[in-house]
């Protein structure tokens, strides 16, 4: 199936080239900058679901766009 969706969230029929959610998911990306503070409340697979610090805006971000703890590894709060 074309396009990222974490697989877990999911029951996949390959043969029919479908899947049937097991719990909410929006397929959006969240444009962030420098500096911008985030709640993280999901993560899979080296994505994060987080919502803004003033709760107007939410999507996935890369683990890439968070910053790492001092051995190297993030980890959510």
């Amino acid at each position: 199936m074309p396009g990222y969706f974490p697989a877990e969230w999911f029951i996949v029929d390959e043969r029919n080239h479908r899947a049937i959610a097991q719990r909410d998911y929006a397929a959006v990306e969240l444009t962030v900058s420098v500096g911008d503070i985030v709640h993280v409340v999901h993560s899979v697979k080296g994505w994060h679901w987080v919502v803004t610090a003033d709760g107007r805006r939410e999507g996935w971000i890369p683990r890439k766009c968070l910053p790492q703890t001092i051995d190297g590894h993030w980890a959510p709060v």
